[in-house]
């Protein structure tokens, strides 16, 4: 506002003077370079700034899902911090953090906000970080699967997207480690880790079902690479560049394998 105030006052005060003139043109350069560079960047830093907060506040509310906040998931949501924001920033995103655990606020409002302000992809690489929060030890308690689905209808996302991140990780989910307990029990046999055959989690994290035609995974195929493309996530920090890059490889080897399994080209 005080560079345009300027550059009128000058242009009003030139009087055909030269230098006037010259300055009026500097600053008449100063503005555009303001409008065209420094604006957008502006605007851009403060965005993110508001989703960094939001995203906060999902955070805490995922590492209290399952009644208790482990050193682990903590390691692993400081560790982020660190290489996204630098050494010198992490007190005050731990202090941060530390308070939304603290509080019994709703979440309602960050949702929407999500909803609302953030693009498909930018959603996808949140809902992902709060999934290797929830995995981080191997288990996935059946609160933090509640949850997850939680925040995926809140953000505007579907259930099958969750299940699609869902696939590309390895873990055992709480109602998988009963059962197995369970048959263990029954049958007196050593408890072994569940596992996905690569058939299935291909399916899954394609957003299908087993039984579907080959135009319908090229179909699906086309619609995620799209969505994943490491493109997409450009505007965001570089631990989320590297995450979209990840999955989009996740997308991209999947479809191959359901294209070497079925046969089809």
């Amino acid at each position: 506002m005080n560079i345009l105030l300027n550059t009128f006052l000058l242009y009003s005060q030139s009087n055909g003077y030269p230098i006037y003139a010259y300055l009026n043109s500097i600053l008449l350069i100063s503005v555009l370079i303001f409008g065209i560079i420094y604006l957008p960047r502006y605007r851009a830093k403060q965005k993110r700034f508001d989703f960094t907060s939001e995203f906060l506040r999902l955070t805490a509310y995922i590492l209290k899902s399952d009644q208790k906040v482990t050193s682990l998931e903590l390691g692993f949501v400081y560790q982020f911090f660190k290489k996204e924001f630098g050494e010198e920033a992490l007190p005050f995103y731990k202090k941060k953090l530390k308070l939304f655990i603290n509080s019994k606020d709703s979440i309602k409002l960050a949702l929407k906000s999500i909803d609302y302000k953030q693009d498909p992809a930018t959603k996808l690489q949140l809902l992902n970080f709060l999934v290797k929060i929830t995995i981080v030890d191997g288990f996935l308690t059946q609160n933090e699967l509640d949850c997850l689905y939680k925040i995926t209808h809140g953000i505007g996302l579907r259930a099958h997207q969750l299940e699609s991140i869902l696939a590309m990780y390895s873990f055992i989910t709480e109602n998988g480690y009963n059962r197995n307990q369970e048959k263990q029990q029954r049958t007196k046999t050593k408890y072994k880790k569940h596992s996905h055959s690569k058939i299935d989690e291909a399916y899954k994290i394609l957003e299908l079902s087993k039984g579907v035609t080959p135009s319908e995974i090229k179909k699906s195929y086309r619609k995620l690479v799209v969505l994943y493309h490491p493109d997409k996530a450009m505007h965001l920090e570089e631990k989320y560049q590297k995450s979209a890059k990840k999955m989009y490889q996740k997308v991209t080897e999947s479809y191959e394998l359901l294209k070497s399994f079925l046969g089809f080209k």
